[in-house]
């Protein structure tokens, strides 16, 4: 729903162009699962610049590559990640990786997919020639997280290796009672997420 709603935004915002020169970057986009997908506008409200949240509650970097997700058999096609990123955004953040958790944890996936995946999308950002900003995995509290700090240490790789600017929101440190479920942040936690999110990358755009 987010991505449909996404299409009509760009009217909104224009052809706002994009590159590396942050005189011309004024719009963003976020991807990733659900650890993002509720916060709603606060990362746009925090940058002050028009940021779309096309995250999707249990997308993995394999559902967003391919367009599809599996509910109980059935199969949901959406548009593309390259098919998104062709609209008028300068800034692609990637925040994926606590849903490929819990699927590698289940053996549904496995670390060096994500590896792969990633790579990929930074290389269709930099094709686009926008700036791929690469966001880690945050703190679970339950059996997953020994393969989300996994993937996060993989996240950090991937951005060495492109040269892409990686934000380690595990440097906000975390308690149980902020992810009370073992995965979701509160509001309160996600929000300090955010802000260290935009204060990490706010030079990439005119102010």
């Amino acid at each position: 729903m987010k991505k449909l709603l996404a299409s009509l935004c760009t009217v909104v915002l224009g052809a706002c162009g994009g590159g590396a020169d942050n005189t011309a970057n004024s719009t963003a986009a976020i991807f990733g699962d659900s650890i993002t997908e509720y916060t709603d506008s606060a990362l746009s409200t925090t940058l002050k610049v028009p940021v779309a949240n096309l995250a999707t509650s249990g997308e993995t970097t394999t559902n967003a590559i391919s367009g599809t997700k599996t509910f109980g058999g059935y199969s949901l096609k959406y548009s593309t990640f390259e098919q998104e990123i062709r609209k008028p955004y300068s800034v692609i953040y990637l925040r994926y990786g606590m849903a490929e958790a819990v699927h590698a944890y289940h053996n549904r996936t496995t670390p060096h997919i994500f590896k792969s995946n990633l790579e990929y999308m930074v290389d269709l950002v930099k094709q686009q020639n926008k700036i791929p900003v690469i966001v880690g995995v945050s703190y679970s509290f339950n059996q997953y997280e020994d393969t989300a700090i996994l993937l996060n240490g993989i996240a950090w790789m991937v951005a060495q290796q492109t040269g892409t600017q990686f934000v380690n929101v595990r440097n906000i440190k975390a308690q149980a009672q902020d992810v009370p479920d073992g995965i979701h942040p509160t509001a309160e936690y996600g929000q300090k997420m955010i802000e260290y999110i935009a204060a990490e990358t706010s030079h990439l755009f005119i102010k």
